[in-house]
C-alpha cells in the first residue's frame, strides 16, 4: 500500500504512524528505504541471471567442444586413404600429424571469425535482393536464391 503524507508531514513520521497501524508481521518503510532494497535486491537477481546464463554458456561450450571433435573425427576417418597415400610415398607421421593440425587450426581461425562477424551483426547481404529478416534467419537468404531457379508450380 502506498501512503501519501499531507504537505509538511516528513516521511519518517507517516512511516511510523502507519506502522503503528499495521499488524504483526508487516511493516511501514520510507521510500527511500524501499528504493535501497529494490536496488540491493536487484544486484543480487542480476548476479543469479549472470550465473545462470554463463553455466548455460559453459554447457553449450562443452557440447560444442563434442561436436568440432566428432566432426573433424569424421573428417580424418574419411581422408584416411589421402593420408595412408601421403606415407606411401614417403611422408613421415609427423608430417601428416603437422598437416591435419594446419588444417584443423586454418578452419578453426577462419570458422571463429566468420562466426564472430555473424554473431555481432557484421554480416552484409551478398545480394541487394537478398536481406535478413530481423530475427536473423540466414536460411532466409538461401531460399531467396534458390527461388528464381525453381520452375514455377502449377
Amino acid at each position: 500500500m502506498t501512503l501519501t503524507a499531507d504537505p509538511g508531514v516528513a516521511e519518517s513520521r507517516l512511516a511510523a504512524r502507519a506502522q503503528a497501524a499495521l499488524p504483526d508481521g508487516l511493516r511501514a518503510v520510507t521510500r527511500q528505504a524501499l528504493d535501497a532494497e529494490a536496488t540491493a535486491t536487484a544486484g543480487n537477481d542480476q548476479r543469479k541471471l549472470t550465473s545462470v546464463l554463463l553455466s548455460f554458456a559453459g554447457i553449450a561450450l562443452f557440447v560444442a567442444t563434442f561436436l568440432v571433435a566428432n566432426a573433424f573425427a569424421m573428417l580424418s576417418a574419411a581422408r584416411a586413404g589421402e593420408h595412408a597415400l601421403l606415407r606411401a610415398i614417403g611422408a613421415t607421421r609427423r608430417h601428416v600429424l603437422r598437416l591435419v593440425l594446419t588444417e584443423a587450426v586454418l578452419v578453426g581461425t577462419v570458422a571463429a571469425v566468420l562466426g564472430h562477424l555473424l554473431g555481432m551483426g557484421g554480416w552484409r547481404p551478398c545480394r541487394p535482393g537478398c536481406s535478413v529478416p530481423p530475427t536473423g534467419q540466414v536460411s532466409h537468404c538461401a531460399s531467396s536464391r534458390r527461388s528464381p531457379r525453381s520452375p514455377p508450380s502449377a
